[in-house]
């Protein structure tokens, strides 16, 4: 059942193979739903995409020539007859319970966004009062182990940091004809799991057609945000969790304070415990000194951005994401800190700051910001290596033509066999 228009001409439909797509798209909360439409415009270039998604979408993110959007269906998807490949964007949430269905009864090519999908077989069990579905997704990865381990579970003897150590992947591994990653590290974990899977490393695209519209001067975007020119700006953005480690940015700035000059801990996203956050920022001592912005627009989301002098990007723990986040801000060409460990432990050293995992004592990570306070040299010569990375080794173009041409080389592959 279609629900938008087409915009497929007749040449191109002969002229380009089709490649069939579930995913989210805006307005999805997910950040893989802006991921999917972001890589559209391309993929185009290389299919005839037809994506098929579970909730409406807007119309002017569909508006793209080549592509065509319909109304996804568990049952007309599985008996239909495809001669074609199917491409999943795969997501540790709920949002992508119709993707992760599908994949797991119709084999195609999934683009596993995070390694672990423990949280999503949560929503499709736990949460729905099933732990025998639970505990059958855990017998499946570790067998009799998966067991002891639900059961555990259903005993309360079970921490949520297991859930992060518990990918339970091993259905939608078992089931893809290959998986695109955007880490070294998740590639190297999954050919560990599965050393048989075509598994192609692509990194986290940097999408750069709408920063011309942006403010590109980094006073300017200040000025709209009303940040004075003169203040230190350290920025965290996106979804405030607890895995984002704010509280521990808090910390380490409230540590500093006094050998600071004027600073800005400026926080654009969401939180998911107001209430705990500013708690954590009064304890820390940096309440005064921290604006709490909420969910914004995304041209404001990167105004922030170009205002910030350094972006902490810390996660712990991970589900193996590598973060879109993350990307724009080097894209931006600021200078970002994340911890040295999972997919983050990819970057190179002259394009971030990378400092050892370390959750439970502030003061190195103080120390790394109070540096960076005193070197505008530096934040600027690694902000602008970022950017040149960002924008030419992570180009949505070559992103989408690498795993364009890893879907068809693989697809002929398997026809020769």
């Amino acid at each position: 059942m279609r629900f938008t228009r087409t915009w497929v001409k007749e040449s191109q439909m002969k002229r380009l193979p089709p490649l069939t797509i579930l995913t989210p798209l805006p307005p999805s909360p997910s950040g893989i739903a802006d991921y999917a439409v972001e890589q559209l415009p391309s993929l185009a270039k290389h299919f005839a995409p037809h994506v098929l998604v579970q909730e409406p979408v807007q119309i002017d993110h569909t508006q793209i020539e080549g592509v065509t959007v319909s109304k996804f269906d568990l049952g007309t998807f599985l008996a239909a007859d495809f001669d074609h490949p199917i491409l999943y964007h795969v997501g540790n949430n709920v949002f992508h319970e119709f993707v992760f269905r599908a994949a797991v009864q119709r084999p195609g090519y999934v683009v596993l966004h995070d390694f672990v999908l423990h949280h999503l077989i949560v929503e499709l069990t736990l949460a729905r009062n099933d732990p025998q579905g639970y505990r059958d997704y855990l017998i499946y990865d570790y067998g009799e182990m998966g067991r002891t381990l639900a059961e555990q579970r259903e005993n309360y003897a079970f921490t949520s940091l297991q859930e992060f150590l518990l990918p339970l992947n091993g259905k939608i591994l078992d089931a893809a004809k290959g998986v695109i990653v955007h880490s070294h590290w998740a590639k190297q974990q999954i050919a560990a799991l599965k050393p048989q899977l075509p598994v192609l490393h692509v990194p986290h695209h940097f999408y750069a057609d709408d920063i011309p519209q942006l403010s590109s001067s980094r006073g300017e975007a200040r000025r709209k945000l009303g940040i004075a020119p003169d203040v230190i700006v350290f920025l965290c953005v996106g979804h405030i969790t607890p895995p984002k480690q704010v509280e521990l940015v808090a910390k380490a700035l409230g540590r500093m304070r006094s050998q600071l000059p004027p600073f800005l801990f400026l926080l654009v996203g969401e939180a998911s415990d107001p209430v705990a956050l500013q708690e954590s920022l009064k304890q820390a001592g940096v309440a005064d000194c921290t604006r709490l912005t909420g969910r914004v627009h995304l041209k404001t989301f990167q105004e922030a951005i170009i205002a910030a002098d350094v972006v902490c990007n810390l996660r712990y723990p991970t589900a193996g994401e590598s973060s879109g986040t993350l990307m724009r801000a080097m894209g931006l060409g600021r200078c970002c800190v994340v911890f040295d460990y999972a997919s983050f432990a990819d970057f190179s050293s002259d394009i971030c700051i990378k400092i050892p995992l370390n959750t439970f004592d502030a003061a190195p990570l103080a120390d790394t910001l109070l540096d960076l306070a005193r070197d505008p040299e530096r934040r600027n010569r690694i902000g602008d290596a970022a950017r040149r990375w960002a924008r030419t080794e992570c180009s949505v173009s070559k992103c989408v033509q690498a795993g364009a041409e890893f879907i068809m080389d693989r697809e002929a592959t398997l026809a020769g066999e």
